[in-house]
């Protein structure tokens, strides 16, 4: 059976904004999110095309 993947959307880039942050920007709304340590994490990994169980590791190794 496959994992569900996510995919980033190519309109919408990222910066690092410290070490815990990250700002999200979607080219075509021209809307920004602010990621929390957490949400750097999950859209690293989606970036890097992990599967929903290594997005799931990657969170409960940086954060337990």
């Amino acid at each position: 059976m496959s994992q569900k993947r996510y995919v980033n959307n190519p309109d919408v880039v990222s910066t690092e904004m410290d070490d815990e942050e990250s700002v999200l920007l979607d080219l075509t709304t021209r809307h920004y999110f602010t990621l929390n340590p957490t949400g750097v994490v999950i859209w690293d990994r989606i970036c890097a095309g992990d599967d929903m169980d290594g997005i799931v590791e990657a969170v409960v190794s940086e954060f337990e």
